[in-house]
């Protein structure tokens, strides 16, 4: 099996703090799930529901793509001869009772330019219970999830292509910066 992801601690609550501090003034807006019908703005709770803020990269801390670009080296050395640029960046947030249980891939036609995802966990409260990463494995013959275990301000990288989902929040709050990374 290839390796699915790659993850470390690389951030702290400076960087989030910083973060937030500069995206103070962005509304949340309801998550959608983008699909083929363009007549169609309809959001289908069974398959995603939370809030997200885009985040422009001004808003980003300084260093933010130079340390993730560092992560996705590490994941997939040959992207260094990519010449990858960060393409967007979302806050998310959860809340009980929200999630992303349809497993899917971020990289689609609609985005072309993701080649590399990445997650940075930044807040996931003392009583949160749930809304866990899990990714698909990429073996066509056992394609188990596997539960990133992701902690706090730590990041994963993995595919664009790589099919995922965040499980059921119960309780609690969970906030996360996903960012993409790609050729533009």
């Amino acid at each position: 099996m290839a390796v699915l992801y790659t993850k470390q601690k690389i951030f702290t609550n400076s960087f989030k703090e910083e973060l937030f501090a500069n995206s103070e003034s962005l509304p949340f807006q309801e998550s959608t799930v983008w699909n083929f019908n363009p007549n169609s703005n309809r959001v289908d709770h069974n398959k995603r529901k939370s809030k997200f803020k885009f985040i422009e990269r001004n808003y980003l801390p300084e260093n933010y793509t130079k340390n993730i670009l560092t992560l996705v080296n590490i994941y997939d050395p040959k992207s260094k001869d990519l010449n990858l640029s960060h393409t967007e960046s979302n806050l998310i947030f959860y809340e009980k009772g929200d999630h992303f249980r349809e497993l899917h891939k971020d990289g689609s036609l609609k985005y072309k330019k993701r080649l590399y995802s990445a997650i940075t966990l930044l807040e996931y409260s003392e009583d949160a219970i749930g809304a866990d990463l899990f990714l698909q494995n990429t073996d066509p013959d056992d394609p188990i999830l596997v539960n990133s275990n992701l902690k706090v301000y730590e990041t994963i990288v993995f595919s664009s292509s790589t099919k995922h989902l965040i499980s059921d929040l119960l309780s609690g709050t969970r906030v996360s910066l996903i960012s993409w990374f790609g050729i533009q």
